[in-house]
């Protein structure tokens, strides 16, 4: 609140929120914040995080999308998760597990986020670049905890929405005992390793967003972008591994 650290209490909105790293994949925190510091870099966030560490334990703190200070204080914008929007049930079980945040057990897919914002954006076109966008990113850095209820919509007017910016980036692909399953598929492709860059191109065609050659050219200037930004992260294995991943995304996109 400028004075320091406060918590929220009688209704209070809260500003940021805070989570401790793991102690079973110790350093995923620090991960996750150079990756929401990448996103920001090639636009595909608005939120700021930082890492502390408190007794022994790191904690990202990242900054609200879905809060605005109008001058008068803090308020709240309306928003929902992916599965809240469409109607899924997070604790659907899929083969005895709560599977149903994720598009194996009924969760949303990549396509069925793009048709609300296609039925209810005010700028379907830049709606749709935004999701191809945050589609691109998240294959890039290895997030195959990318569900429904990482996927976030705010509601600017009560008759619109927008897709909210990125706000939960973590490189799973760095713990080889995570899952590498994709949260949402890429043009039906569920095994994170196999998706091509053609695969990112083409999925986004699907959505009704633009022709195959725009889809290629704008998957291939993100990627150079990723790829630049992250040589510069101050997190040697993310960038490492994003710069490769790009570069293979990048040899496959024909």
């Amino acid at each position: 609140d400028g004075s320091g650290w406060a918590r929220p209490v009688a209704g209070r909105p809260s500003t940021h929120i805070l989570k401790l790293d793991d102690r079973r994949y110790r350093g995923i925190v620090a991960a996750e914040a150079a990756c929401l510091r990448l996103a920001a870099a090639v636009g595909v966030t608005t939120v700021t995080a930082e890492v502390r560490t408190f007794d022994d334990l790191d904690t990202i703190i990242v900054s609200r999308f879905d809060r605005v200070d109008d001058g008068t204080g803090v308020r709240r914008i309306h928003q929902e998760d992916a599965c809240q929007a469409l109607g899924r049930d997070p604790n659907r079980t899929y083969r005895g597990k709560r599977l149903g945040k994720y598009q194996i057990g009924g969760g949303p897919s990549f396509a069925d986020v793009a048709g609300v914002l296609k039925a209810h954006s005010a700028n379907v076109t830049l709606e749709l670049a935004r999701l191809h966008a945050l589609m691109v990113f998240t294959v890039a850095i290895g997030n195959a905890d990318a569900h429904g209820k990482n996927v976030g919509l705010l509601h600017p007017t009560p008759n619109t929405v927008a897709l909210a910016p990125a706000y939960d980036t973590v490189p799973t692909i760095l713990w080889p005992q995570l899952r590498r399953r994709a949260g949402m598929f890429v043009n039906g492709k569920a095994d994170l390793d196999a998706i091509t860059g053609d695969d990112l191109a083409i999925e986004s065609v699907k959505w009704s967003w633009t022709t195959i050659g725009t889809a290629e050219r704008e998957t291939a200037d993100l990627l150079d972008a990723i790829s630049a930004a992250a040589a510069d992260l101050d997190h040697d294995q993310v960038a490492a591994t994003v710069v490769a991943r790009v570069e293979t995304l990048r040899r496959t996109l024909t």
